[in-house]
């Protein structure tokens, strides 16, 4: 068995939500102008890059990163489906019933690969990107009752080109008065390093930030 990175390296580079602000590093010192340490200073978003958001994103009653047990980020009935979208398309219902019909057992973390992850370095991954229909999180929530988290390879749940619908599919995620309990969602996650083999144990593991909606987030996948 092998364990793989499921989170992107964040970088200047990194694609944000709308083409909105980058990641920013700026050097504190540097044992190379004469200081006694390396050090920098990053400013970022909370939704930047692969990350993980919690019912707060949408609700002011809630719960934040810090209030998620350490337990809520193991996953051991992790779900890979397979599900090539077009560009802008919204994934459904109709969609995923064949592709989580025959998962055999409990499902903790559904990931969703779209592919659209091998845009990534283009525009169009963010001005384009596929999202969830609002009645996916809905439906998850009553037929999956061990599921905790949904994860996709695209910037967001929230089609750009959609974004109203993808308002209501977050509050379809997370509304903490929905059927079932809210689900995690993690976003702009990288799948490909799975490729053609099975995955067997995640951890998904945000950076902790008192009273936040949504953090940046390290995942690592075990696969045989």
């Amino acid at each position: 068995m092998d364990w793989v990175y499921l989170s992107h390296l964040l970088t200047p580079e990194t694609p944000s939500y709308g083409g909105r602000k980058p990641l920013k590093i700026e050097s504190i010192s540097r044992i190379a102008h004469g200081d006694s340490s390396n050090s920098s200073q990053w400013t970022l978003s909370s939704h930047l890059g692969t990350h993980l958001e919690t019912s707060r994103h949408f609700f002011e009653d809630g719960q934040t990163v810090d209030e998620l047990a350490p337990q809520s980020f193991h996953f051991i009935d992790p779900l890979l489906v397979e599900c090539p979208m077009r560009d802008s398309e919204l994934i459904t219902v109709e969609h995923l019933k064949p592709l989580l019909r025959d998962s055999g057992s409990p499902i903790d973390l559904l990931l969703v690969k779209t592919s659209f992850e091998k845009r990534r370095g283009e525009k169009e991954y963010w001005e384009q990107n596929p999202g969830f229909h609002p009645e996916v999180g809905t439906w998850l929530r009553k037929e999956f009752s061990a599921l905790r988290a949904v994860g996709i390879d695209t910037l967001s749940i929230s089609s750009w080109q959609n974004r109203e619908m993808g308002r209501e599919a977050h509050r379809s995620f997370l509304d903490p008065q929905g059927p079932g309990e809210p689900l995690m969602i993690i976003e702009d996650i990288s799948l490909c390093p799975i490729g053609h083999r099975s995955l067997v144990e995640v951890w998904a593991l945000p950076t902790r930030v008192l009273q936040t909606e949504g953090a940046p987030c390290t995942i690592i996948g075990r696969i045989e």
